[in-house]
């Protein structure tokens, strides 16, 4: 059923978030959970690209540790400006094949990373994903998850909860029912620094089977968390989200496939919510406080959705795409996760069969004009687009629109706050889908990325000075005539 009309509700306006990992000269690190990771007799199960954003060489430690807090593996390397570099733990670095646990990145430049996880070739079911590496001072002591499940429809949920604090942490995951009343209480912890835990729901045996609901997750020092959702041919990854917002934008997840949206209200205050496509609005739906809900659009994916709570309280949402290709999760994303420069550490080409997609919006009133820098790990792999994204519009850019290869990453620019990520589909039906969303900064290095043309002046130039310098040495040797 169709709505009449967009709600009227005033347009919130926020400053660009400080999305960078790093001040100048100022400490940061960032982090991923790292699941499965190289488990005994498997094949590559997990591999990571980082990418700098810096006008300067990034320098790096990496430190894998394990769910007790040990440190299994640590490593130094750099980056040149603009630049990834891409690792696979288990062959590359030597990580213990029977590892499992979280990813730690330090740096003083500007960097940012992305971790993709190869379920199908390690475990009985298929599908593959992709965990978001984070800022630590965009880490909070409160989260939610809009979907977790138990045995419903064949599929459960793993909440899983690092630890980013100096001491060891506790953290209460309240699990609700979607007319929000509690439904059961459970504590992960002590969890050591460094550490991580998880809370399997098929373990919590009172939820009963068919359960769908809602999480909250309240935590003692900042913590991170990841929801898994995994069925027996299927699995898929999304952040829970520290906050709530009364506007929230689903930019894309696979085009013309209609998606599922899960809405959780977080607060004690009943409201009203609507989800609107670029031609229509649903029905409104009440969420009571701490309710959760499920909406099915009838309108096909063409554009993006909306999904507002005018007049009530926050909400947060995720958006998860389910067909006979995979299954895939993202949380639906507030302003101020929109960037005039936003990071995509993490692009593919037919890689191992795997494509990527990158899709932009334009959330403004205005026209946007947006400058699309696609890199690879040698610094003569590299092109640019410049697109123009109207209000309201949609911009992706696939293997087909770009001369991009495989471990590619991308810098957005544009001269208005966009949203992005980045959806991945495999040519086999087994291996799922997967999408992340971009990491988005206050401004991006002023050392470009130079593009394919930029290189070949480079190269001439180059030239042109080793041809000259040649001449004026075969002329020193020659004798001059008297």
């Amino acid at each position: 059923m169709n709505g009449t009309g967009h709600p009227s509700y005033p347009r919130r306006r926020y400053p660009l978030p400080i999305l960078a990992l790093v001040l100048a000269l100022v400490l940061t690190l960032s982090w991923a959970v790292v699941s499965y990771a190289g488990r005994a007799g498997g094949w590559k199960a997990t591999e990571f690209q980082v990418q700098n954003m810096d006008n300067e060489t990034a320098n790096f430690t990496a430190h894998f540790y394990r769910p007790d807090g040990s440190e299994a593996l640590s490593f130094t390397d750099n980056i040149p400006p603009g630049r990834s570099v891409y690792y696979r733990p288990e062959t590359d670095l030597g990580l213990p094949v029977d590892f499992t646990g979280t990813l730690r990145l330090e740096s003083e430049q500007n960097i940012v990373g992305t971790i993709i996880h190869f379920a199908a070739q390690m475990d009985d079911f298929n599908g593959n994903d992709v965990f978001e590496m984070v800022p630590d001072d965009t880490t909070a002591r409160t989260y939610f998850a809009p979907l977790i499940e138990r045995n419903h429809g064949g599929s459960s949920s793993k909440i899983l909860v690092g630890n980013l604090g100096p001491a060891p942490a506790a953290a209460t995951i309240f699990i609700y029912n979607p007319d929000g009343t509690l439904a059961s209480t459970r504590v992960l912890g002590p969890i050591p620094e460094n550490g991580s835990a998880s809370l399997n729901l098929k373990k919590v045996g009172n939820l009963g089977d068919q359960f769908i609901g809602s999480a909250r997750i309240e935590a003692d020092q900042p913590i991170w968390v990841d929801i898994v959702q995994v069925s027996s041919d299927r699995w898929a990854v999304y952040p829970a989200t520290p906050t709530g917002d009364v506007e929230l934008y689903a930019p894309v997840a696979a085009d013309g496939v209609i998606p599922t949206i899960r809405v959780q209200n977080v607060s004690d205050i009943a409201t009203t919510v609507w989800v609107c496509s670029a031609a229509d609005c649903e029905d409104p739906v009440d969420l009571p406080p701490w309710g959760s809900r499920r909406i099915m659009p009838t309108h096909s994916w063409k554009n993006y959705y909306t999904i507002t709570s005018p007049g009530g309280g926050p909400i947060a949402a995720v958006v998860s795409i389910s067909d006979t290709v995979g299954a895939s999760v993202y949380t639906a994303l507030s302003w101020d996760q929109a960037s005039t420069c936003q990071a995509t550490p993490m692009l593919f080409d037919d890689y191992d069969d795997w494509d990527t997609t990158l899709w932009m919006y334009n959330p403004n009133a205005d026209p946007v004009t947006v400058t699309v820098s696609f890199v690879g790990t040698s610094p003569l792999d590299s092109s640019a687009e410049i697109v123009q994204i109207a209000p309201g519009g949609t911009q992706s850019l696939g293997p087909d629109d770009v001369d991009v290869g495989t471990n590619y990453v991308a810098q957005i620019s544009a001269d208005q706050p966009v949203f992005a990520l980045v959806t991945g589909t495999a040519s086999d039906e087994d291996d799922g889908r997967f999408v992340y969303r971009a990491t988005g900064f206050p401004s991006c290095p002023s050392t470009p990325i130079p593009t394919l043309t930029e290189w070949g002046y480079i190269v001439l130039a180059a030239f042109i000075v080793l041809v000259a310098a040649w001449t004026l040495r075969r002329r020193s040797l020659v004798e001059p005539v008297r």
